[in-house]
């Protein structure tokens, strides 16, 4: 199970993409690559890698819609970021699976909105497992920096569930709605 999280990812990526360099590249030109891979988390559609990683995640269609709300006001809490990964549908976790340590898709970054919500266009994680971490704004989690809550949440297996290709998963086109307290 990965709970490592973007303090942990975002050295990772940047490490594996220091290593992908060749003769003749400046500190500069490496400076501004990464400030780009850390802006490609920041995403809605989590299916696909991003930078030079070329996977794409199969399996059954899942919305993540998450509200953030004040723990003790209920008001929304609008623009905090929300990062948030999950395994395959195999159970496996990009960039730290032994199959898919060149891949990192099924992981991203979102600012809520005025009404505190964020949605992430998915598939069903085979473990059943969603992780999440809360930073008070896009920039300090793409710095991994400020972190002001982390979890996961577990997805409950219904007879709404259905069995494909050794993963449970939810019946196509299904929305995971939750509300977490912040």
């Amino acid at each position: 199970m990965d709970e490592r999280g973007l303090s942990h990812d975002v050295p990772l990526l940047r490490r594996r993409r220091m290593l992908g360099l060749s003769g003749g590249t400046t500190v500069a030109v490496l400076a501004g690559t990464l400030e780009c891979e850390a802006a490609s988390l920041v995403r809605s559609d989590i299916r696909r890698s991003f930078g030079t990683a070329k996977g794409v995640a199969r399996g059954l269609p899942l919305t993540i819609d998450l509200r953030l709300a004040g723990a003790a006001t209920g008001i929304p809490a609008a623009g905090l970021a929300v990062y948030l990964w999950h395994a395959d549908r195999n159970g496996d976790y990009s960039l730290y699976s032994p199959a898919l340590t060149g891949e990192n898709y099924l992981r991203g970054v979102q600012a809520t909105g005025a009404d505190g919500r964020v949605t992430f266009t998915s598939v069903f994680p085979g473990n059943g497992l969603i992780h999440y971490e809360i930073y008070p704004s896009v920039a300090q989690a793409t710095k991994a920096t400020g972190l002001l809550l982390s979890g996961r949440l577990t997805l409950p297996v219904s007879p709404a569930y259905a069995y494909e290709g050794g993963a449970i998963g939810v019946v196509s086109g299904s929305v995971a709605s939750l509300t977490l307290a912040v």
